[in-house]
């Protein structure tokens, strides 16, 4: 008896163990192996599309998707190289449509013989008609006359109205003014506290590992583009020139001052694990500051 108990209690333990070291296997599998990625995208008068596409343990999971002027948007789930339909549209059922000719079979009899019916009654409510049509010339000055009023009334309520959307609009912008002056006035009071100074550093820390973990590794970038306002054109060159800092790859960018175009192309190439991420994250949770003005904690 005693040697059956410990055979069980072996057996148990050896499940157990399997179970959890099949989990400790799965969550290092899913922190550690990268997610890859290839992002590809073409934009001028010829041609238009954007594509992408994301895998995982050596492609066993996969995901396509894009979206194209000829083709519209496109999508494609593969799990061991079998595809897996996203979208599915129920099938019709034969018995409802059998129903559906039954049911409108009945109501064309039903149509016909009231159709009789009408028939035999109609002479009888043509002269109810005639009388009807006498009785409406003799009041039609009348009804005219109502009418007129009637849209004059209308009229003077679309003005007081109209005045009274105006007063709103007024008032919404009054509050508009007086939330941003309260918003930088706390915006103020916030970057002179020396916490939210600390905490500010230590975010746009995080946020460059954060970039480093899911910049792409290679890739190119061509933006040709000019604006019919050069002062725009300007701002936003100096906006893309950032680009050059944050993901250090070969980019070409070339504003135009003159004329009006957008054209450009897009390879991306680059993996990210999660670890990374995780580890960002726990940094976040154990600051301090970040617990104290962003968690609430």
């Amino acid at each position: 008896m005693l040697h059956i108990l410990l055979l069980i209690i072996k057996i148990l333990l050896i499940t157990v163990s399997a179970i959890l070291a099949f989990l400790l296997l799965t969550i290092l599998t899913v922190l550690f192996v990268p997610v890859r990625y290839r992002i590809s995208g073409e934009y001028d008068n010829s041609s238009q599309y954007v594509a992408g596409k994301v895998s995982w343990l050596l492609h066993i999971v996969s995901f396509t998707g894009g979206y194209s002027k000829e083709n519209k948007a496109f999508y494609a789930l593969r799990i061991f190289g079998i595809r897996i339909n996203l979208s599915k549209k129920a099938k019709p059922d034969k018995s409802d449509k059998k129903q559906e000719k039954n049911v409108f079979d009945s109501e064309t009899s039903v149509q016909e013989k009231e159709a009789e019916e009408y028939n035999g009654k109609s002479d009888a409510a043509d002269s109810e008609n005639q009388n009807l049509a006498d009785e409406e010339k003799s009041g039609y000055v009348k009804s005219d006359e109502a009418k007129e009023e009637s849209d004059n009334k209308e009229t003077f309520k679309e003005k007081v109205s109209f005045s009274q959307k105006l007063k709103k609009v007024k008032e919404s912008l009054t509050e508009l003014i007086n939330n941003t002056k309260e918003t930088k006035e706390k915006l103020s009071k916030k970057l002179n506290n020396p916490d939210y100074k600390e905490l500010a550093g230590f975010l746009w820390n995080q946020f460059k590992k954060l970039m480093g973990i899911i910049k792409p590794k290679k890739g190119s970038l061509y933006v040709h583009f000019g604006f019919d306002d050069v002062e725009t054109t300007g701002k936003a060159a100096m906006y893309l020139a950032v680009l050059y800092g944050l993901l250090g790859l070969d980019i070409q960018i070339y504003p135009d001052f003159d004329n009006k175009v957008l054209e450009g192309k897009v390879k991306l190439i680059g993996s990210i694990r999660l670890w990374g991420i995780v580890v960002i994250a726990i940094r976040c949770f154990l600051n301090k500051n970040f617990r104290k003005y962003i968690l609430k904690k």
